[in-house]
């Protein structure tokens, strides 16, 4: 039996967390950090798939039932102490007015519905957002999409011969991109009023961001690598192809920005730098860079530190702005 547990993948979550956290403390050279979640849903394409097999062929079924409670006890404690915890300092920070708003947000994101929410709001990078105490649950909303999704897609692919699995999972990467770039191209406003005008009015950026139609493909990044056949190589090739991973999640780091049109194409090369890594994780010496005590024990936390690290920088930005106004107020 092979291993079940990889230190490299939480290195690689280590690394994830940290460009978020980068980039929302506004760090100069980190504008392209939000790119952490993408590499979140990779890691999480991969070891989805990897359940979902290794199940199938211990047992000779899948039990989505155990398999989905284990993911809500795996997220919702965490994100439930969290929430409870910022509506309790809420409380004392906020005004009234942002508190009933606040706990409307907590609703939906103990509910993992909270992408749906904020896209019915303004645009996700824009400056009133800061104060929006779980705006970034909404990346959980479209994990747990992912986690209801992920075993159907993989039930249809199943008895297919590997190769086919692969060919399907290409084709459905690059069938998910066509359909990105006809909706990019169609904007920036959704003018049609099909879906009983569900999406009317709303702006194509906030669909592409907020949606798990449009962010699927991310996730099969992770669960390609599942299926591409280990073969022996040399291993200075691996440490090569280790390297060129890093490289391109940096490469992406520098290239991407918020608002931009083609935004869900340029992370590509972040998409496959996190493959490459997730692949060649054996690749000896340069994966020492992920393999450390540091990184494994900030990837064990990264879910911790992913939920708790928002709330604390919005709740110092609106007492700052607070005591800012109420100098003002006494200079005047």
């Amino acid at each position: 039996m092979g291993k079940s547990y990889f230190p490299e993948i939480d290195g690689l979550r280590a690394l994830a967390v940290i460009l978020v956290l980068l980039f929302h403390l506004k760090i100069p050279g980190f504008d392209g950090g939000f790119i952490g979640v993408d590499i979140f849903f990779v890691i999480s394409g991969y070891l989805i798939t990897s359940i979902y097999f290794k199940e199938v062929k211990k047992t000779g079924n899948f039990n989505f039932y155990n398999y989905f409670l284990k993911r809500i006890f795996r997220l919702f404690p965490a994100l439930c102490f969290v929430v409870f915890l910022s509506l309790i300092v809420s409380f004392f920070i906020f005004s009234p007015i942002d508190l009933v708003r606040i706990a409307k947000t907590a609703i939906y994101s103990v509910l993992f519905i909270s992408n749906i929410f904020f896209l019915n709001e303004s645009n996700y990078w824009t400056q009133l957002n800061e104060f929006k105490i779980f705006i970034h649950t909404w990346s959980l909303g479209i994990e747990m999409s992912f986690y209801i999704l992920m075993p159907i897609f993989l039930f249809l692919i199943f008895n297919l011969n590997n190769n086919y699995r692969i060919f399907v999972i290409l084709l459905s990467i690059i069938i998910n991109l066509i359909i990105i770039y006809i909706f990019i191209h169609k904007g920036p406003i959704i003018e049609s009023k099909i879906f009983y005008s569900l999406f009317y009015g709303k702006e194509i950026s906030d669909l592409l961001f907020y949606l798990i139609p449009f962010r699927f493909f991310e996730f099969l990044f992770g669960s390609l690598i599942f299926f591409v056949p280990k073969k022996k190589i040399d291993k200075k090739y691996e440490v090569f192809l280790f390297g060129i991973g890093i490289l391109l999640i940096i490469s992406t780091l520098f290239q991407i920005s918020p608002n931009h049109k083609f935004q869900s194409f340029i992370v590509i090369s972040a998409l496959i730098g996190s493959s490459f890594i997730i692949y060649f994780k054996d690749a000896p010496r340069i994966n020492v860079l992920f393999n450390n005590k540091i990184s494994i024990f900030i990837g064990l936390i990264s879910y911790s530190l992913y939920l708790v690290h928002w709330p604390i920088i919005s709740f110092v930005k609106y007492s700052v702005v607070n005591e800012l106004s109420l100098i003002t107020k006494f200079n005047i």
